[in-house]
């Protein structure tokens, strides 16, 4: 995960990304029955990325809120080792951190 997501460097390269996309993808297709090409798979990471932050950051919200707003659903064990992957960073912020987008 290091390597797809990191930054370039002497070792990482977008040669070296895109092999392990393609590498990725050929293993996606030979479990899911559904030929997967790289591009699928790097959009549907966005997706789910971003899906999943905001769902993250809902439930976080929900637990700390008071009266009777609308709950929002648990995240499942399969969102539960995404939000692990990407980082609480990227769902809860950088702690002690100021939002300056309001300034």
């Amino acid at each position: 995960m290091q390597v797809l997501h990191g930054k370039f460097s002497g070792t990482v390269t977008s040669a070296t990304k895109a092999k392990l996309w393609d590498e990725l993808a050929k293993e996606v297709s030979a479990v899911s029955g559904i030929v997967r090409t790289a591009d699928d798979l790097k959009k549907k990471w966005t997706c789910l990325r971003s899906e999943l932050k905001a769902k993250a950051a809902a439930v976080k919200r929900s637990v700390t809120t008071t009266g009777g707003g609308a709950g929002v659903d648990d995240l499942s064990g399969m969102e539960e080792r995404v939000v692990h992957i990407i980082g609480d960073v990227c769902v809860e912020g950088v702690v002690g951190g100021v939002d300056t987008a309001g300034n």
